[in-house]
Formats: structure tokens, C-alpha cells, sequence
């Protein structure tokens, strides 16, 4: 069955659990298993995860820690989606805004990796594994329920959202963070048009993406079957608005027209070097603002704070 967004192209996922659908999980597993525990432990992703905090990647763009520790909240009871190897959940706890997190994901060996950290750091975290497609939770149970960049690989998110409005408390809370830009990366034209030129105006040692060995090629649209995860960004184009049906939506951040296109991982480093490096990201982000503000280009990086819609 075709999964459609507005006008983009997307890959045949198919939304039952026959035969295709369990390889397409399958993949899904391994992907993640392998992937998220070398980032972490990769010098290269280090030393771009360090450049981007200090290019300040991500202002106007709250992270969930500050907010609740400006506002004073705490959290008894946490349900982390997406957890990968588990750094946010180990941060959350970190930094005691929360008392116990139960952690879930589709990679087996990446819970594995989380819960051995979270052991040895002493945290009161639970991980499971589980494919959020087919998850049901425990009803009426978190005060927090914390989704950080998996929503844009679950197909079902119909099922996704009305499972965590099902299992927050009547004034919990559910943190939304991820990517809503165009599903399966079927960029816009005029997003394609603009950071290219964006990209060929730049000094050639900004281009040189570290993390693959070679300059940034021109923006393109991906052909689906090609990506490495059979569902990336699988509707990300929708995210917002299927989870609207289920949600309020109480405050809302939104951004990132061009800036993680002509700035984007593996390049960070080499903009913190370069001697104009840091003044054309301010001039970048003030581009991105405008084409936002004037409608130019849609966000495609979203931060939510919802609260579940009460019974009609």
C-alpha cells in the first residue's frame, strides 16, 4: 500500500505484518543496531557534535532539559520513544528532572548497549525492545512521555498517537522533537534550488563533509528504495498533523529551512575553523528566519509540547 504525504514520492511499506512488512522491520533493527553505538563512539561525530554546540546549531530551538528546569518541573514516571543507545534518557536522569524512565526501541542490540550504561551509571532506566508500529503502553500511567527524532520512521502514526494520548496521565506531558520536513526526502523545488545556490556561494573548505571524506554534492531527492532505512522519514510530512488529532499542541518551535542542508553533519568543524566560518552561519540563519517567516520554505526540525485532547 502506498503511504502518501502531500505531493511527495514515497516507498511501498506495507502496514500489516506479512512477510514484506517483517523484513522491512528486519532491516530496520539492524540499521539502528550498527549505526547508533559507532556514531557515539566515532571521533569524527564527536568532534562535529562538540563544533555544532559551540556554533550554537540548534538556537531558538529549546532543548526539553532547559525548559523543564527554567519552568521547575519534575517528572516521577518517563516513557522515552526512539532511545536508541540511550544518551537522552541518561541526560534526563542526569539532570534530575526525572525519577524513573522506561526506554523503548526496535533495535535489540541498541537497548542492549543503553541498559548496559544505564547500569553502570547507576539510573533508574528500563529499556525494552519494541517496534512503535504495534507498541501499546501501560494506560493513564506517565507524567512524561519523551519523543526525540523517532516519528519520522513510524508508518503507523495513527496507532503511535493514540497509544501515548492512551498512557499519559490526564496533565501529563508529551515532548515532540523531529524531523517534518518532506517524507522520504522528496525535497520541494525551491528548497533544492536555494540551498544549491546557497551551497556553491560558500568557501569550497566549508563543503568537505569529514564524516563521508568528501565535499557535499548538490541536493537531490532521494530515490526511497535507496535509503539506508527502509523507513526514514516515512511521513515526516505528516507528523504535525496526525498528531493534532490527538493533541494540543500548548507551544510550539519550528525552523531549519536551509541551515541543516548547507551546515549538516559533518561540516560543523570545519565552520568553527574557518576564519569566516561562524559570521556566515549567522548570516545563514538569518536566511533560514526570512524564508520561513515569509513562506517561503516549510521547517523541516520541529519542537512540541502537547497535551492529550480530552474525551468529546
Amino acid at each position: 500500500m502506498k503511504i502518501t504525504a502531500d505531493s511527495a514520492a514515497l516507498t511501498t511499506i506495507p502496514r500489516s505484518s506479512d512477510d514484506a512488512y517483517s523484513n522491512a522491520i528486519t532491516r530496520e533493527r539492524e540499521h539502528w543496531g550498527k549505526r547508533l553505538p559507532a556514531r557515539e563512539a566515532n571521533n569524527v561525530s564527536i568532534e562535529d557534535a562538540a563544533a555544532a554546540k559551540e556554533l550554537r546549531i540548534n538556537r531558538g530551538m529549546p532543548s526539553f532539559i532547559r525548559l523543564a528546569k527554567d519552568r521547575g518541573w519534575h517528572f516521577a514516571k518517563v516513557l522515552s520513544l526512539g532511545c536508541g543507545e540511550g544518551r537522552a534518557e541518561r541526560e534526563l536522569m542526569k539532570s534530575g528532572v526525572c525519577d524513573a524512565i522506561t526506554g523503548m526501541d526496535v533495535s535489540e542490540d541498541a537497548v542492549k548497549v543503553a541498559q548496559a550504561k544505564s547500569d553502570q551509571a547507576g539510573y533508574e532506566i528500563k529499556y525494552e525492545v519494541q517496534d512503535l508500529n504495534k507498541a501499546t503502553f501501560a494506560l493513564k500511567t506517565y507524567d512524561l512521555i519523551y519523543s526525540q527524532n523517532c516519528l519520522h520512521h513510524i508508518v503507523e502514526l495513527e496507532h503511535v498517537a493514540s497509544a501515548i494520548a492512551a498512557a499519559l496521565k490526564h496533565d501529563g506531558t508529551l515532548w515532540v522533537q523531529d524531523f517534518i520536513g518532506e517524507s522520504q526526502f522528496q525535497w520541494c523545488d525551491a528548497r533544492l534550488r536555494i540551498v544549491n545556490n546557497l551551497r556553491e556561494s560558500l568557501p569550497k573548505e566549508l563543503l568537505m563533509d569529514s564524516m563521508r571524506g568528501k565535499p557535499l554534492s548538490p541536493l537531490k531527492r532521494k530515490e526511497p528504495d535507496t535509503l539506508s532505512s527502509p523507513f526514514e522519514a516515512i511521513r515526516s510530512a505528516e507528523i504535525v498533523q496526525v498528531f493534532e488529532r490527538f493533541f494540543e499542541i500548548t507551544e510550539r518551535w519550528e525552523g531549519s529551512t536551509v541551515v541543516p542542508f548547507v551546515c549538516p553533519r559533518g561540516t560543523r568543524a570545519s565552520f568553527l575553523k574557518h576564519p569566516a566560518g561562524p559570521h556566515l552561519l549567522d548570516t545563514l540563519f538569518a536566511v533560514d528566519r526570512s524564508l520561513l517567516e515569509a513562506g517561503t520554505l516549510s521547517p523541516t526540525a520541529g519542537r512540541y509540547i502537547m497535551r492529550a485532547k480530552l474525551p468529546a
